[in-house]
């Protein structure tokens, strides 16, 4: 073994072992995925029992996941065994890793020096992305492949060769597999590569691109349409359209995720010399970043849905500087040359950027009870009994029963129908419902405007009070954020149900804290 590739073995060893720290340091005693993640599992779940892609068996598929080739994976890999929330732990793992990995090789075989490449990985390594895998989202599995098809992109610009090209289209139809926004990042990818070379040299990717992504995506397409009746994902009728304040968040989650890299940019387009590999990263980091205008911010857990513009920043800016070597001055690059120094620097970065990821991007896990009641509810579990809640994620993975998201994100009908009425709810009976609102006496339930979350809550209360619903229970910290359980009383185990949700030790999410039950204050 040559010693390039005795150190570079080393690096690579160092660099996931330290990743591995660092997850399992965060992941420990996280077993309970987030609220958004668990209705994905949900369908991962249905898919992997062999009942296609729903969120209620034997009713019409629906796509509510988003992240559809990760729900996809992770449903093949539990059909080897695992339960969905392991399968979903172990493949966003395995793609942070390789993620970790990527960086440096890239940096490496594009001629970075190796403590330039070590700590760009190492920026990966105290980004967030230790979040994204405690709660179980698929954000490392997207950040991946965006990575592996801008590093394509890099190659083929520095080596001024398109051979490349069926790998780079090939991973773009992956990229927008994973999420729909992906495609459009790959379309802004494509547009920086046209920039740097030309029309002309650019013209087998644009071939390549049309072949692979017009006969393989558009065929997907197609099946989208026939298989689930929209090309769209369920929720993109729910929190499509454009407000700007989406792009005012959009903005502020990308520069937070990427300042200082970012800001960088305009002495690096000061230098000719870094000028056009400057603006070919814009493409995408601006692109990216507006189209988020037309989505809700909503769910963005820990800036989950801009996280794949830090990995192509990290590798693009430690380029970029790299390119720069040349022009710092002797004295400099002689000190630089010293190992001690180097180390030196290279350290004060690293821990001014865990410092940074650690103030903008910290979270606290806190359990949420919802999962307690699902537990418990999937231990009456006929096949028969159906739930409509507002909260569809953790109790609706954990009950097993047959659910109504109330607010439509896992529901066509309701999707398309401008929200829930009480007909549609009196199709199915649900024996229990959950709404998420503030509390207040219930001869005093209404709204202002026409926000659709407060019109879904009096629907679902007004349901609950004309038929007879117990209010078993409503649970909160303070009477502005609670949990309302209603219980049907018609079947048999309706007052078991009541009993052991009105008994139970409630924490909502995000509190740290048991919950108080307002309904028995005021019953009592």
């Amino acid at each position: 073994m040559t010693a390039e590739r005795k150190f570079l073995l080393i690096d690579i060893v160092t660099l996931v072992i330290c990743a591995v720290a660092v997850i399992f340091v965060q992941i420990r005693g996280i077993e309970i995925p987030q609220e958004d993640a668990a209705m994905l599992l949900r369908y991962s779940e249905h898919f992997a029992e062999g009942e296609g892609i729903v969120w209620n068996i034997g009713e019409h598929p629906v796509d509510g996941a988003t992240d559809f080739l990760f729900m996809i994976m992770v449903g093949l890999l539990a059909k080897t065994g695992f339960t969905v929330q392991v399968a979903a732990r172990v493949l966003t793992l395995i793609c942070h890793f390789i993620t970790v990995v990527a960086v440096y090789l890239f940096l490496r075989y594009w001629r970075v020096s190796r403590n330039v490449a070590s700590l760009a990985s190492a920026l990966i390594i105290v980004g967030p992305a230790r979040y994204y895998v405690a709660a179980y989202f698929g954000t490392t599995t997207f950040a991946l492949f965006g990575l592996l098809a801008w590093g394509v992109l890099l190659t083929m610009i520095i080596e001024d060769d398109t051979r490349w090209h069926h790998i780079f289209s090939i991973l773009c139809l992956i990229v927008g597999l994973i999420r729909p926004e992906g495609t459009f990042l790959a379309l802004f990818m494509t547009l920086a590569l046209i920039y740097n070379l030309g029309l002309k040299k650019a013209k087998p990717v644009l071939t390549s691109m049309l072949i692979i992504l017009g006969l393989v995506g558009g065929s997907y397409l197609i099946w989208r349409k026939v298989y689930f009746g929209y090309f769209l994902p369920n929720p993109f009728f729910i929190k499509g359209g454009f407000e700007f304040e989406n792009l005012t968040a959009s903005v502020v989650r990308t520069a937070c995720l990427t300042f200082p890299l970012i800001a960088a940019t305009p002495i690096l387009l000061w230098f000719k010399k870094t000028r056009s590999q400057t603006i070919i990263l814009l493409f995408p980091v601006i692109g990216f970043t507006v189209i988020f205008a037309f989505m809700s911010n909503q769910m963005n857990f820990v800036s989950r849905f801009q996280y794949i513009l830090l990995p192509i920043t990290v590798v693009s800016m430690s380029l970029i500087v790299w390119t720069l070597k040349d022009e710092i001055s002797v004295s400099i690059s002689k000190r630089f040359a010293s190992p001690l120094f180097s180390i030196s620097v290279s350290s004060w970065i690293l821990i001014f950027f865990a410092c940074w990821y650690g103030y903008f991007f910290s979270y606290k896990f806190t359990h949420d009870s919802t999962y307690d009641v699902g537990k418990m509810l999937s231990k009456y579990n006929n096949g028969n009994y159906t739930l409509a809640t507002t909260e569809a994620g953790l109790i609706s993975l954990y009950s097993g029963w047959k659910s109504i998201d109330a607010y439509g994100l896992n529901d066509q009908w309701i999707a398309h129908n401008g929200g829930i009425d009480e007909g549609y709810l009196d199709r199915y009976k649900p024996q229990v419902i959950l709404m998420h609102g503030s509390y207040r006496p219930l001869d005093d339930w209404s709204f202002q405007g026409d926000d659709p979350w407060p019109s879904m809550l009096k629907v679902l209360q007004k349901y609950a009070i004309d038929n007879n619903y117990t209010l078993a229970a409503a649970h909160g910290i303070s009477p502005q954020s609670v949990h309302y359980y209603y219980v049907r009383n018609d079947f048999p185990e309706s007052e078991k149900i009541i009993t052991k949700i009105q008994n139970m030790q409630y924490f909502k999410l995000g509190e740290m804290k048991p919950s108080i039950n307002f309904a028995l204050l005021q019953h009592h």
